[in-house]
């Protein structure tokens, strides 16, 4: 249970107004029953001198992330958790989940949850910790989708549909990964009472492709994002790649 936000732009951007956009998600936007999404936040991001990468294990509003406001990136996913029942609250259970795979750095957002860990399906050459919840599963499947040869749009529809094809009870498996330069995004299956909440939009502005849990306004210079359109279940956006 989740609010997530990724973008790919042809030129480096200010990763100041994503920053706001996810925590007003985080702490007003819309939540299952009345509690914010408090649970810890991260982000991964490619600036022009590296890979930034961080996680916190409080809540995103109460964080002070002034100190990241002046990065610029081309590419990048955020992350601000709501954790399900019984699942361990602390740092490595805040997204985004961060792996190499040969040259590439992988990094994975998850918004869903499922209801009997039990039963998803497991990889067999990617190990997990003992206390692997279903976002660290889930991805990874995906790690080992990519190590079999698939594209990581690919492997993120693989990897949703061997967990859908087990009686887990996903309520969503709604993802974003980023591969190298590279987001994809897979809106998965939602049940019918969480269709408003497990949301993927799609917005364009000025050389920039925005992923979002829910629509992102205020954002621009000099054009802002236009649009707002929402992913169907089983939508795949592929590899976006513009820079």
């Amino acid at each position: 249970m989740c609010r997530m936000l990724g973008f790919s732009a042809d030129h480096p951007l200010s990763i100041a107004p994503f920053l706001d956009a996810l925590a007003h998600q985080a702490q007003y936007g819309v939540k299952p029953g009345n509690r914010p999404h408090e649970d810890g936040w991260g982000m991964l991001v490619r600036t022009p001198a590296g890979f930034v990468h961080v996680r916190f294990d409080h809540a995103m509003w109460k964080s002070d992330y002034d100190g990241f406001r002046h990065l610029c990136a081309t590419v990048g996913v955020f992350h601000a958790r709501l954790a399900s029942e019984n699942t361990p609250i602390d740092l490595t259970k805040v997204h985004p989940f961060c792996a190499r795979s040969g040259n590439d750095l992988l990094a994975f957002c998850h918004n869903g949850s499922v209801g009997n860990v039990a039963l998803m399906p497991r990889p067999n050459r990617i190990s997990l910790p003992e206390d692997a919840i279903d976002s660290e599963i889930y991805f990874s499947l995906v790690r080992e989708m990519i190590l079999d040869g698939q594209t990581p749009a690919e492997a993120l529809r693989s990897a949703a549909q061997n967990i859908f094809a087990t009686p887990c009870e996903a309520s969503s498996l709604n993802a974003l990964l980023l591969a190298g330069q590279r987001l994809a995004a897979f809106k998965g299956r939602t049940l019918p009472s969480y269709a408003h909440y497990h949301t993927l939009f799609m917005q364009k502005g000025d050389g920039c492709i925005v992923i979002s849990t829910e629509p992102v306004s205020g954002f621009g210079e000099p054009e802002p994002l236009v649009g707002a359109l929402e992913l169907e279940n089983g939508q795949v956006l592929k590899q976006i790649a513009l820079s």
